[in-house]
């Protein structure tokens, strides 16, 4: 009887005291695992991770590329910008973020804003995109266009167009729709008049350019006497 009570006793911190080191084993070996899996992963390096979006498998590319990036040998700008490549398209936006602000603060390379820009586009951030735009010149003359363009600037769209590009690479359509632009700018200001003009100078370029028949039916069409 006495054995018995003692065992009793003694089960409840015997068998806690399993659990718990079962517990530490098992973090341990967890730890072990994740490890092993990010060594395997960084092994794999880009290509595998290339391979991986050419087969749509974006999961199997981000875990390949998150493996590179936790090693400091693997943290370059390119495997970082591949990794916000597969979270942009994830529409993983906070983390594309975080990984690109923690990139410019190391790394100073031309299209490094470029892809900060598409990023503050992706997030519907067309501001913190203009900042950006106005900040590096470096930044491609398109991709400038669509941020103010995006913020509905169409009147800053265009002159920065017509500034970064030389007047025989000038596209008539791109320029009719920014053009167009500027008239439903215009327009929503109040200045009937400026965007008749606008309008009719956009018509000019392009009769059939999709922003120039939007901003016709807006303004109910050009009235042809006027200058």
């Amino acid at each position: 009887m006495f054995a018995d009570s003692q065992f009793q006793e003694l089960f409840v911190p015997v068998a806690l005291g399993v659990v718990v080191v079962l517990l530490v084993v098992m973090g341990v070996l967890a730890r072990r695992r994740a490890k092993a899996a990010a060594v395997a992963a960084s092994r794999l390096g880009a290509g595998s991770a290339l391979a991986c979006v050419l087969d749509g498998d974006l999961d199997g590319a981000r875990r390949i590329l998150e493996g590179v990036v936790r090693s400091a040998a693997g943290r370059t700008p390119d495997a970082i910008v591949g990794l916000v490549s597969v979270l942009r398209v994830q529409s993983e936006w906070g983390l594309a973020l975080e990984l690109m602000e923690r990139l410019a603060l190391d790394h100073s390379v031309p299209w490094l804003t470029a892809l900060r820009v598409r990023l503050a586009l992706d997030m519907g951030e067309s501001g913190r995109a203009i900042e950006l735009v106005e900040g590096d010149p470096s930044v491609p003359t398109l991709l400038a266009v669509a941020a103010y363009a995006r913020a509905g600037r169409w009147q800053d769209a265009h002159a920065c167009y017509r500034k970064r590009t030389a007047r025989k690479g000038r596209d008539k359509e791109a320029e009719a729709n920014l053009i167009a632009g500027v008239a439903m700018e215009l327009h929503r200001g109040g200045d009937e008049r400026g965007a008749k003009r606008a309008l009719k100078r956009a018509q000019g370029l392009s009769q059939s350019s999709l922003l120039v028949l939007m901003a016709d039916h807006a303004l109910g069409g050009t009235d042809p006497d006027e200058d």
